[in-house]
């Protein structure tokens, strides 16, 4: 019965041994569950933020690229007109000097054929340039892009500066001289039209300062009147106190008397620059 019960005890000691392990490994497990999942958010997190990244930067890189080929056939379409220009207008222009002789045909055609190959020889390299391949486009910076399209609109405004300067030698009318006066002129007008309501508004404030000058003056000249009658009041009442101290206050008249009843305090009117005097009817003489 002993041996029994050591056996019974021994397997049990090794069952709880074996669950302690278990518990040991279970707490572990869950420990990794734990730290997994962490890593798991922190991934998609991660991932999701390169995803709006690269959402951007694709919608960015869209956007370029329509704003170029905008670009691209607004230049097409300027580098068209420039053909028409000339090979349209400068062969049918007419030129000063006379009739149409075999010397002005030949001075005509010349020119146009002059013009004509500086024009395509430009257009072509501006044309090679403008059509690169969409791969090269896409592989330049913004500030690359800028530069090349300040680059195609200087040899654009050379090609037209050739061809005005042309036309101007074969007598050939240059609208953008005659649109190019009329703005100077508009920008003339413009600014006469300027200096006059300055002028006009500094006239204005010149009269408003010049009457309120004179108001000033005006108000200025009452008071000096008023200043000059208060000291002769004043000397007069400092003649009839002498008096009446010297005890001849039986010579002062009925006048005197009124006098004294009529001593008034000034005070300034409210509407303009004149003077009222108070009276107080009650004084006694």
């Amino acid at each position: 019965m002993g041996q029994q019960i050591e056996e019974f005890v021994l397997t049990l000691e090794r069952e709880r041994v074996s669950h302690q392990h278990l518990q040991n490994s279970f707490v572990d497990l869950q420990k990794d569950k734990s730290f997994l999942e962490t890593e798991l958010r922190a991934a998609m997190q991660r991932h999701e933020q390169e995803y709006k990244s690269l959402t951007v930067n694709l919608n960015l890189a869209s956007k370029k690229e329509n704003e170029l080929i905008s670009q691209n056939k607004q230049l097409q379409e300027e580098i068209n007109q420039i053909r028409k220009h000339s090979h349209g207008p400068m062969g049918l222009a007419p030129v000063f000097g006379g009739t149409n002789t075999l010397s002005s045909a030949v001075s005509t055609s010349s020119l146009v054929s002059a013009t004509n190959s500086f024009a395509s020889v430009q257009l072509h390299n501006n044309n090679n340039s403008i059509l690169s391949s969409s791969g090269e486009l896409e592989m330049l910076s913004r500030d690359q892009l800028i530069h090349r399209c300040q680059r195609e609109i200087k040899l654009k405004e050379q090609v037209i500066e050739k061809l005005a300067y042309l036309g101007r030698q074969k007598g050939i009318n240059d609208d953008s001289a005659g649109r190019a006066n009329s703005k100077k002129k508009k920008k003339h007008v413009d600014e006469k039209r300027v200096r006059d309501l300055v002028e006009f508004q500094m006239e204005q404030e010149r009269k408003k300062y010049h009457q309120k000058i004179a108001q000033l003056e005006e108000i200025i000249q009452d008071l000096h009147q008023n200043l000059v009658e208060e000291q002769r009041k004043k000397a007069d009442l400092i003649d009839e106190v002498n008096l009446y101290k010297k005890g001849g206050a039986e010579h002062i008249d009925l006048n005197s008397a009124q006098t004294f009843r009529d001593r008034r305090v000034p005070r300034r009117r409210q509407g303009g620059g004149q003077y009222q005097n108070l009276e107080n009817d009650n004084d006694p003489v």
